[in-house]
């Protein structure tokens, strides 16, 4: 058994760059021994319920995040991969989530909290943004 653990894997449901399935990711990290991976799209869950029952059918571990980028203090974009630790982690998580979805969009948006302005990942064809 390998102590190895993937902690970021984008899957099909980050649009602009996964590439594996949600089945196929788990299948492979049980084949592999992994006791746990986790799936970090970009700005989504979409593929969550999929990914936690594959999961507990497998017998891995799954760990919950999601890859964001947000406009930072001086104007540049970042990137900050988070993972849910707890289930009030997960509140949070999905309350940011939330927040990127009603308010971001490509080159600005809603913000997040503080200085830190949500964005759209690049490709990912939205132009929707917050009235008002």
């Amino acid at each position: 058994m390998t102590e190895f653990v993937h902690l970021s894997v984008h899957t099909e449901y980050s649009i602009s760059d996964g590439l594996i399935r949600v089945p196929d990711l788990v299948r492979r990290a049980s084949e592999l021994g992994m006791p746990a991976v986790a799936v970090t799209d970009r700005a989504n869950l979409f593929g969550l319920v999929k990914f936690y029952e594959a999961c507990q059918a497998a017998g891995v571990k799954p760990l919950v995040g999601a890859d964001l980028r947000y406009r930072s203090p001086d104007g540049g974009i970042d990137r900050c991969v988070l993972l849910a630790t707890s289930r009030d982690g997960y509140a949070g998580l999905l309350r940011l989530i939330s927040r990127v979805h009603a308010g971001g969009s490509q080159g600005g948006g809603g913000r997040a909290g503080g200085q830190a302005r949500p964005v759209w990942p690049s490709g990912s064809g939205s132009s929707r943004r917050r009235a008002g």
